[in-house]
């Protein structure tokens, strides 16, 4: 029997020292790389709006 995952993640990509077309460049690229991976079922971009509660920042 293989074994599914059901983890969902929501990762925010912040650089000071990008302007907001490259640092969207750079999440379309990580999106582009993680639907490459066998193991990734979908990934996508959303709208981040609010932070959700519980976030922490690294």
């Amino acid at each position: 029997m293989a074994f599914k995952s059901n983890v969902k993640l929501t990762i925010a990509l912040k650089e000071p020292d990008l302007d907001a077309e490259d640092l969207e460049k750079q999440a379309r690229n990580l999106v582009r790389e993680l639907k490459d991976l066998d193991e990734v079922e979908k990934a996508n971009l959303v709208a981040v709006t609010q932070t959700p509660q519980g976030s922490k920042g690294y």
